[in-house]
């Protein structure tokens, strides 16, 4: 018999082992996770109750960390659950555990409200349970190359540059400005966002001037993983960075850019489109409602309705009169029917998926796809 339960900080000590020891069968150098995700992975009864645990017969068989990842698309807002660390314990691989946890995680973010759930890993598995591979960000390469055609090129050394070794004044800064960035993951306090920043493996650079104000980026071995303040600011770190070597980096979609985004393009050696993550839609109403903004841009010359179905069951109505949107459940017939992965790919991108005879109407195109980006720092 399987039990469903949170997790409670007397599981942890097996939990730990469980976990790597699973990961492990597929990759043997994989590092332990306390390490790794300290800010997740930890005894604390706060990261425990994020914990989804299932038992066979009293003894732990498999687990899934379900995370709110609360995430800002400019003007947007919308209610997500990051999922990370799923794993099943070998001797109770192929006894439905894990189909059940993820059956009861959709159920939880369903019961919290929460718009859409995010994860990482394999399409087949995860397709079963409506995730789907969406959302578009721009992968770019930035490179010192712009700067040798640029003249008085102002020269920046790691002396004038600082880096965050944890403190509490320094955390407290960078969440200032990460706040201010029109794409972003919500934290509800300081600790949270300094919690996230404290993995390993990163080297946060800082720049703090009178002209500029305060600004850091972030790195990895050849790779930018989260950056915000002042555009100038910003830019003086990358122009350091650049002396040394090419960086990667990823930005989110136009339509929810700033110049610092603009700045890093000028840089660009060459870019390329890659996908956001999986997500799971666990409700069109709440998902396009959080997207009215947009909507009420992108529908300023249209009027009418259109029906979502999906193959579930769920429908929704996106009806414009006049200058009012509103966005429903309904029970009236739909203009198209989907299964809950197209409607990722419908909403987000970077494919439409097929739409029968509806596939060359204005509307589609005029709403669709909607920006979305998980940043890399931000991830589960």
């Amino acid at each position: 018999m399987i039990e469903i339960r949170r997790g409670k900080p007397c599981d942890y000590p097996v939990l730990l082992e469980q976990l790597v020891q699973s990961f492990r069968e597929r990759n043997p150098s994989h590092q332990r996770f306390e390490v790794i995700f300290p800010d997740v992975v930890n005894p604390s009864a706060e990261a425990m109750e994020q914990w989804h645990l299932a038992f066979v017969d009293g003894k732990l068989a498999a687990g899934v960390e379900l995370i709110p990842r609360n995430l800002k698309m400019g003007e947007a807002e919308l209610s997500c659950g990051g999922i990370g660390n799923v794993h099943c314990w070998q001797p109770y691989r192929g006894t439905g555990c894990m189909s059940a946890l993820l059956n009861h995680v959709i159920d939880d973010m369903n019961q919290k409200g929460w718009s859409l759930g995010l994860l990482g890993g394999n399409r087949a598995r995860y397709g079963n349970f409506g995730w789907e591979y969406a959302g578009v960000m721009r992968m770019i390469s930035v490179t010192g190359d712009a700067v040798r055609f640029e003249e008085q090129v102002e020269a920046i050394h790691a002396n004038e540059l600082r880096d965050y070794q944890g403190s509490d004044e320094d955390a407290a800064k960078m969440w200032e400005v990460f706040k201010q960035k029109p794409t972003a993951s919500v934290y509800d306090s300081v600790e949270a966002f300094k919690a996230s920043r404290s993995r390993p493996g990163a080297v946060t650079y800082i720049d703090e001037t009178e002209d500029t104000g305060f600004s850091y980026i972030s790195v990895k071995p050849g790779e930018i993983v989260d950056y915000a303040g002042s555009c100038a600011g910003v830019e003086r770190i990358l122009r350091f960075l650049l002396r040394s070597s090419s960086w990667s980096v990823a930005l989110p979609p136009m339509a929810c850019s700033s110049e610092t985004e603009h700045m890093f393009m000028h840089y660009a050696g060459s870019y390329s489109v890659s996908i956001t993550s999986m997500v799971r839609v666990n409700s069109m109403c709440r998902v396009l409602n959080s997207y009215m903004p947009y909507l009420r841009r992108r529908l300023a010359n249209w009027t009418g309705e259109r029906i979502i179905e999906l193959d579930d069951g769920e429908k929704v109505s996106i009806l414009k009169k006049g200058e009012k949107i509103v966005i429903s459940d309904t029970c009236r017939a739909s203009n198209i029917r989907l299964t809950r992965r197209e409607a990722a790919q419908l909403f987000f991108g970077p494919f439409m998926p097929d739409l029968g005879c509806q596939q060359d109407e204005d509307f589609w195109r005029l709403v669709f796809p909607l920006p979305l980006f998980w940043g890399r720092s931000d991830r589960v």
